[in-house]
């Protein structure tokens, strides 16, 4: 990543910077609450499936609400999901995008959904652009404590400031990301097996 766009803290090639709210598809909004006195049952995300460092959809729990789940409100594939709230304050604005739709599952109100517009922001390029140093002191900067929660809203996740260097580059740059994880991926399975050998 910095081979390819530079520190972005320095922004050493001179790539445009622009706010996030305007390189979004729609809106910024947050996940819905559970009702305990709610009768729909349905599914919703815990946190911890966006801020271990990557989704883990198995974070998933049972759960009832006021009414159904709304399509705009289950977890989609597009979505960039944030971390709006925890007492961990370098865990607020943690984000992953999910990785694959899930009909029926909704995501919480501890979570923001950002969907950033395909022909501007990569996802991989967006992806590992948030969890830079750039973008954390951001995060920092806007991020408000009560009762010892830590938390960010919409307008403040919105005047993040983005690099934008051309689509093109980002997406060579997520073409060699898709690589590395590739072989990631293939040695993370050659291990489990030669574990599995060994305990045989």
């Amino acid at each position: 990543f910095v081979d390819m766009f530079g520190d972005p803290t320095v922004n050493p090639k001179g790539w445009p910077i622009t706010r996030l709210g305007d390189l979004l598809s729609a809106p910024i909004r947050n996940g819905i609450s559970p009702a305990r006195s709610g009768r729909v049952h349905g599914k919703v995300l815990t946190l911890s499936a966006i801020t271990r460092g990557g989704f883990d959809e198995t974070s998933v729990k049972e759960s009832t609400f006021a009414s159904p789940i709304a399509s705009s409100d289950e977890v989609q594939s597009v979505d960039f999901l944030v971390c709006r709230g925890n007492g961990n304050r370098m865990l607020v604005g943690a984000g992953c995008f999910p990785l694959r739709d899930m009909p029926g599952v909704a995501f919480p109100d501890t979570a923001i959904a950002v969907r950033p517009a395909a022909s501007l922001l990569d996802r991989a390029y967006f992806s590992a652009l948030w969890g830079t140093a750039f973008v954390r002191r951001q995060i920092d900067a806007i991020a408000k404590t009560t009762n010892g929660t830590f938390k960010i809203n919409q307008s403040g996740l919105a005047d993040v400031r983005v690099l934008l260097p051309e689509l093109e580059r980002q997406s060579a740059f997520a073409r060699h990301a898709e690589a590395v994880e590739s072989i990631q991926s293939q040695q993370a399975l050659a291990l489990l097996k030669a574990a599995a050998t060994f305990e045989a």
